[in-house]
């Protein structure tokens, strides 16, 4: 677990560089025991130095030695922002490995495939085109996005290696699942906005979409994916806890519940 305290060009609400601590108090509170692997969750999960950095050179170089490190120790990293821009820099990280994924999936409010945003080409409303110029053959699920601007429409149905699901579309949920599962490969790149799940689950973000995913429905959809697919890298991000209140747990369970399952996996291919 790699904790970025990266903000950088969030406009509306602030406070994603507290997300990566507040997540790790409010997992204190949760139990140890999972009852996805049937160990103690606390003896596998290992939690790395936060980054701080606001450098983004610097940023980048971190990241990119933390996730280096994990995959030498033949872990998983599971990055914890930090607002969407980490997505970003995980990929770079990765490319710098000569790691490519098979398929790429995001979940998301947002379409995140803005060219610049006020005047900035990195930025947490551009992650997808940043990550497409990395990886321009890679097919790309977005899952629960419900705010597009005509431009992002645009260069989304251009691409025929991105598919999208919608939680105001046509398809319920396992279609979804179904859909996204039949258009991705092996091994994924997965990165969740927790803006995807519905605000009013999940209303500390910090840039809220009404509707979206349940906490069930993201759970059975994760859950779904661990079961047929391998994953390289897991970024967990846009969580924006306000200064005055305790955090939600539900953030630090989506967390916790990640962490489990890609744990289970890599065990289950090992054995």
């Amino acid at each position: 677990l790699i904790p970025v305290t990266l903000e950088l060009s969030t406009r509306w609400k602030k406070g994603t560089q507290r997300g990566p601590r507040a997540l790790l108090e409010a997992s204190f509170e949760l139990e140890d025991f999972s009852p996805e692997t049937g160990e103690d969750a606390s003896l596998f999960i290992f939690t790395s130095q936060p980054i701080k950095e606001k450098n983004l050179e610097n940023v980048q170089k971190e990241l990119s030695s933390a996730i280096s490190s994990a995959i030498s120790s033949r872990s998983l990293p599971l990055v914890v922002g930090g607002e969407h821009t980490v997505t970003y820099f995980g990929a770079l990280a990765l490319r710098e490995r000569n790691l490519k994924p098979g398929g790429i999936l995001i979940f998301d409010a947002h379409a995140d495939a803005l060219p610049s945003y006020h005047g900035e080409k990195i930025s947490h409303a551009c992650v997808l085109r940043l990550i497409r110029n990395i990886w321009k053959d890679v097919p790309v699920f977005l899952a629960g996005v419900r705010a597009f601007s005509p431009e992002e429409w645009q260069f989304i149905r251009n691409d025929p290696l991105i598919e999208i699901w919608s939680p105001r579309g046509p398809w319920k949920i396992w279609e979804g699942i179904h859909r996204c599962t039949s258009f991705l490969k092996p091994p994924l790149f997965i990165s969740l906005d927790l803006d995807a799940v519905d605000p009013a689950f999940i209303s500390e973000v910090s840039n809220p979409v009404p509707g979206g995913l349940s906490p069930e429905e993201l759970f059975t959809w994760l859950r779904r994916i661990f079961l047929q697919f391998d994953t390289i890298y897991l970024d967990i991000v846009e969580f924006c806890p306000s200064s005055q209140d305790r955090p939600s747990l539900l953030p630090a369970t989506c967390v916790k519940l990640v962490a489990e399952l890609a744990f289970l996996k890599n065990l289950r291919n090992q054995i």
